[in-house]
């Protein structure tokens, strides 16, 4: 009866041994499993970040192009209203010329 319950004995210590074993396999690929975890959500937090970041770069690159816009508007109104001036001067100046030839065609003739 001794032999035969020091036999059941080893049997359940060499169970535990092995049941042992799987369980410390177990838990290498469990830390394992958490690092990856952990690696991921750091990249997750990167690519939080960059999304992050990329859209207050469209923003401020929105703002400054609608200044941008803004400011070649009044630059275009600026433009457009020399350009009526430089006309009306040209306008101007013609009739003048015009005056001038006149009056010296008919100053030469006499």
């Amino acid at each position: 009866a001794v032999v035969s319950t020091q036999s059941t004995g080893i049997q359940e210590n060499g169970a535990l041994k092995r049941e042992n074993e799987l369980l410390i396999v177990k838990c290498a690929k469990v830390e394992e499993c958490e690092k990856q975890i952990g690696a991921l959500k750091e990249k997750f937090q990167s690519y939080v970040a960059a999304s992050e970041g990329r859209q207050k770069l469209e923003v401020e690159l929105r703002e400054q192009l609608r200044r941008e816009v803004a400011a070649l508007k009044l630059l275009l109104r600026e433009k457009e209203e020399l350009v009526s001036v430089l006309m009306e001067e040209r306008s101007n100046k013609r009739s003048d010329t015009l005056q001038y030839d006149f009056i010296t065609a008919n100053t030469v003739s006499l």
